[in-house]
């Protein structure tokens, strides 16, 4: 056999491509190919059949191939093709037999007239196919020397089911009907589960219709949608099969005798609200009906032995950012809204300019099927981007489902209404309050956050896992602990209802101070050996702090809690780069709140620390002053030391070196006096900064170096430690051992998130590449630093990476370009109130005089730089990574 599907796959791999085929893939012993014109295809096709045919095969091993046709447009990608048209041949090859060729209405069309010698056309009839939705007209491509009949065409029509004819397209879901089949073959039992709206009973139909040939007697669908009688489900399953109750015997009894030694499969739709129900009888026909398979669809699983359950996901949704119509066309949710759009309404069309907003819908909407056809329904009237300008009020917004189908699929709201009504009054409220999380949440917090009377904290896990269950709630696996999140559909529906909760100031309350807490405990461990870690937590609690921040600017008294919360975010968002967000929290609360706590300390020290990195020296100055004042009044020695360190860092910036020096060492004489060991270290290496500056390179790497004796393992200043100490090594021409010292700080700096250390690392690895003339190694480099300038900003760091391109310039022979780079560096100083560190001021005076020298005259350097001193930030960006 091995050596005959060897031959076969030859036979056929020239066939197709002797006459324009295309193979883009195979699946097992399957071809897949395209054709530039149909009658290509019919020529492969006729080709592959009259070889096979004439090959002597072995005795026990003659081969016959199924062959289907048809023609529409596709979407290619990575050498693929995909769409609905793909699906629709696959529908038409599973219904031909071993040496038939089919071929649908379109292909006919093409190639009636133009078919090869002694070939004709047999119609074989209108057929619904597997997709469940429109009929295809078949045909039957006929040669002298083929066999030319065959069984019945295994379509709806010809084998046993109840499968209703579906009125839209089937879109997507290629890997779940792949991973259905793959379950399906290693249980009796198969339950859909997920939110309402996922699909579940359309994927199912399809799953169903597929596995037609694999059972004898039948695939039958017991639609119980309807039904809210449970003793009434047995009699639809009945009903469905055409079976009619026995004197004398209950209607399962019947179901069982009937049944058994029959291979049929029964869908169970719909479960939710008649789970108990449903899991008796399926436990009964499974256990007494060896041959029988049941598939079901419910909001959560049945909990019938060997049951396995599958959770339906959404579909997935396009990037806003930079969407065209081809990109949109690779998702199935964009794929499924600009398919029901063009039935909704003849003139809609797919473009470049409403495919943003195409993909926004999508997206907000979850990639929930339901939401999205009635998203696109809203094509007869409304614009793609006047439906996103109006998702806010998606639940008035999303109506208008078929009128011929139940209440709740005629609405987004009657869909999660039906969702809810059917919890129990503990997962009501829990439901509710979990609304009040952005982002996701823990176990933890769940249970600190929601409890109340009606849902104990030590009840919150089953009422959360239940919810699980009904598909409301989403559990994830995150580096080995659960993580909790909703659909943001169904959170806008519960936050709709939780507006209403009489608890609702004491649910917010208790999550303002559980985030108070939770930043209490991260600001010790960020300055130690899990600031990695801890790093990572904040991130995921990132939309939830800033809820709880929100919150807290409601009343005096929050606002004190607020204060506590950000006083512990100051490194954080110092290290992550969230300068500009940090600053808007640390002044929205310092207005909230008139308390002098350390807290309020704390706050203006973060607020100084902020607006110094963005460069706002002067701004920075007034609330490090002022927290320096209420430090002492305090008598806090830890928030003074902090005090003074900022206002070193504000003299160092404006280029007073002298009182950075003072400043700094004043916070030295503290940490030694109090034994603050992290404040030591970080102390000598803002002194080996100035060092750096002042062109005392040995003084820097001396202090870098005792730095990195106190610091090593605390991740942020120890990466400021290690810069610096790179730093004076390369000024010292130390260049193997800088460039090593520069490497281990950007793989650090990466590794915790640390933007803008990296990007100073990245300048000193610019340098030293330019230095050794690895011109290619330094575009590369400069094209990296725009990475992490993207996320900062800050002028000053805008500056370095001017001060860097020029010298490439002049490496370069671009002296023109040199001396505008020049210009905006100097501009960007004099905005920002600094003057160059003496290693930068020699780079600066470097390049100048070289540009000078390389131009035909002064005035030349002179226009050039005045130019490029105008030069937006934007356009300095551009010309610093340009080519030429």
């Amino acid at each position: 056999m091995g050596r005959a599907l060897e031959r076969h796959d030859l036979l056929l791999r020239s066939c197709i491509e002797d006459r324009g085929g295309y193979v883009f893939k195979t699946v097992g012993d399957a071809f897949c190919a395209a054709f530039k014109s149909a009658g290509g295809a019919v020529n492969a096709a006729l080709a592959l059949q009259l070889a096979l045919k004439e090959e002597e095969w072995p005795e026990e091993a003659v081969i016959q191939v199924r062959t289907a046709l048809h023609s529409g447009e596709a979407i290619a990608r990575d050498g693929d093709y995909f769409g609905v048209e793909l699906s629709r041949v696959g529908r038409l090859l599973s219904a031909s037999h071993g040496g038939q060729v089919l071929m649908s209405g379109a292909t006919k069309e093409l190639v009636q007239d133009h078919l090869p010698d002694d070939t004709a056309l047999r119609p074989m009839g209108t057929h619904r196919l597997r997709d469940l939705s429109r009929t295809e007209d078949v045909y039957q491509l006929e040669h002298v020397k083929l066999d030319g009949e065959f069984p019945a065409l295994k379509t709806l029509e010809n084998l046993p089911n109840n499968l209703p004819r579906q009125m839209t397209s089937f879109v997507g879901r290629g890997q779940d009907l792949d991973d259905l089949e793959e379950l399906f073959a290693k249980t009796g039992m198969l339950t859909l589960t997920g939110v309402g709206g996922t699909g579940k009973t359309r994927l199912a139909l399809q799953f169903a219709a597929d596995q037609l040939d694999s059972f004898e007697d039948g695939v039958w669908l017991v639609e119980l949608a309807p039904l809210s009688d449970p003793d009434l489900v047995a009699n639809e399953v009945a009903h469905a099969i055409s079976l009619k109750e026995e004197p004398e015997k209950t209607m399962i009894e019947t179901l069982t005798a009937r049944l058994k030694g029959k291979e049929i499969l029964i869908v169970l739709d719909n479960c939710e609200h008649l789970l108990d129900a449903c899991a008796e009888i399926a436990e009964e026909l499974l256990r007494r009906c060896k041959r029988l398979k049941i598939l079901a669809t419910s909001r959560e699983g049945l909990g019938v032995g060997g049951e396995h359950t599958y959770r339906v996901r959404s579909l997935l949704s396009p990037k806003v950012e930079d969407a065209t119509v081809d990109s949109l066309m690779e998702f199935d949710a964009a794929r499924l809204f600009a398919e029901r759009a063009v039935a909704s309404s003849d003139g809609f069309e797919v473009t470049d300019e409403n495919a943003s907003a195409i993909a926004a819908v999508c997206r907000r909407l979850d990639g929930i099927p339901f939401a999205i056809e009635l998203a696109a329904a809203r094509m007869r009237s409304m614009t793609p981007q006047d439906v996103n300008d109006r998702l806010d009020q998606k639940f008035r917004l999303l109506t208008g489902g078929a009128k011929s189908g139940l209440k709740r699929h005629q609405t987004l709201r009657g869909l999660m209404d039906w969702s809810y009504d059917l919890l129990d009054e503990r997962e009501q409220a829990l439901l509710r309050r979990l609304s009040i999380f952005r982002g996701g949440w823990t176990l933890n917090a769940s249970e600190k956050v929601c409890c109340d009377a009606i849902v104990a904290e030590l009840d919150v896990i089953d009422v959360l896992s239940s919810l699980v269950d009904k598909s409301l709630v989403i559990s994830e696996s995150r580096k080995g602990s659960a993580r909790y999140r909703m659909l943001e559909t169904v959170r806008d529906y519960a936050a709709e209802k939780f507006v209403h909760d009489i608890d609702q100031p004491d649910v917010r309350d208790q999550h303002l101070e559980f985030f108070m807490l939770l930043a209490g405990d991260a600001e010790a461990e960020l300055k130690g050996k899990n600031q990695e870690e801890w790093l990572d937590r904040l991130d995921d609690e990132r939309d939830n702090i800033g809820a709880a921040l929100d919150w807290a600017t409601t009343s005096a008294e929050r606002g004190n809690l607020g204060l506590r919360l950000a006083a512990s975010l100051i490194l954080y968002w110092d290290v992550r780069g969230f300068w500009r967000r940090g600053c808007l929290r640390y002044e929205a609360l310092l207005d909230s709140s008139t308390d002098r706590a350390a807290a309020r300390a704390m706050a203006l020290l973060g607020l100084a620390w902020l607006r110094l990195d963005q460069g706002l020296y002067s701004a920075a100055k007034v609330p490090a002053e002022e927290c320096l004042a209420l430090s002492r009044e305090l008598g806090d020695k830890t928030i003074e030391k902090s005090a003074v360190t900022a206002l070193g860092a504000i003299a160092y910036r404006t280029g007073d070196y002298d009182q950075a020096q003072e400043r700094w060492s004043a916070a030295l004489a503290i940490c030694q006096e109090f034994g603050f060991e992290h404040g030591v270290g970080t102390s000598l290496s803002n002194l080996s900064a100035v060092a750096n500056a002042r062109g005392e390179f040995q003084d820097g790497l001396d202090l870098g170096n005792r730095a990195l004796d106190i610091l090593h393992g605390h991740s942020s200043t120890w990466l400021t430690a290690m810069f610096n100490t790179g730093l004076a090594l390369l000024a010292l021409g130390q260049l193997s051992e800088a460039k090593s010292t520069f490497e281990d700080t950007v793989t650090l700096a990466r590794k915790i998130g640390n933007a803008e250390t990296e990007l100073y690392a990245l300048r000193g690895l610019t340098s030293i590449a330019l230095n050794a003339n690895e011109l290619d190694t330094a575009k590369r480099l400069l094209k990296e630093l725009t990475v992490p300038l993207r996320d900062l900003g800050g002028l000053r760091i805008y500056m370095i990476l001017f001060l860097e391109a020029a010298h490439y310039m002049i490496k370069t022979s671009r002296a023109d370009d040199a001396s505008r780079l020049l210009g905006r560096a100097t501009e960007s100083a004099r905005q920002i109130g600094t003057k160059l560190e003496s290693y930068e001021q020699s780079r600066y005076e470097s390049c100048e005089s070289l540009a000078r020298a390389m131009l035909a005259d002064d005035d030349a350097f002179d226009a050039a730089w005045e130019e490029g001193r105008k030069m937006s930030l934007e356009e300095a960006v551009e010309l610093a990574v340009s080519d030429d």
